[in-house]
């Protein structure tokens, strides 16, 4: 069985994701940091030292990040990270910022998807989206069955989100 994390973007949306900081200080805890500053080539290195480096299926990069560079997303892009023990986690904080193309809300298309990874068949690991049926920012955590939903339910288009979420008991 194959496990994929991937940073994924469902059709009709342009997200562009962006660095938050210029330097990081890793305590162990951190596995998985893209600061997204390459600017060329089809590679998103991992800054925490765990070699999670993603291959940028489709994404483009921009000069328009909200601090620095950023990757552009169309709907069908993805940055994938191949499976890797650092990944398999029990409790995460996971952020990142987010610029919608269009306005969104609840009942409007899809789920547009921001990070996962995820194991169905085992009901494991962690999902970070959009929701369309209420229209928030939502981390799905399949082994509890547990959401944490954002207060956020309007996303106006060309304006910067930070998004983040903590869940224990992911694997």
């Amino acid at each position: 069985m194959r496990s994929l994390l991937s940073a994924l973007f469902v059709v009709s949306f342009v997200f562009l994701l962006s660095s938050i900081g210029q330097a990081i200080k890793n305590d162990g805890s951190l596995v998985l940091y893209f600061s997204f500053d390459e600017r060329t080539g089809d590679i998103a290195r991992d800054k925490s030292g765990n070699n999670n480096d993603g291959t940028i299926n489709g994404a483009e990069w921009t000069e328009d990040g909200k601090i620095g560079k950023a990757l552009s997303f169309d709907g069908n892009d993805t940055v994938t990270v191949k499976d890797n023990n650092t990944l398999d986690v029990t409790s995460l904080t996971v952020e990142a910022w987010i610029k919608p193309s269009k306005d969104w809300q609840q009942g409007i298309g899809t789920n547009p998807g921001i990070f996962h990874k995820l194991d169905y068949p085992n009901r494991a690991g962690y999902l970070l989206y959009l929701e369309n049926g209420f229209g928030t920012a939502s981390l799905y955590i399949p082994q509890t069955d547990t959401y944490v939903r954002s207060i956020t339910k309007v996303w106006k288009k060309g304006i910067w989100y930070h998004v983040a979420s903590t869940g224990e008991k992911l694997m």
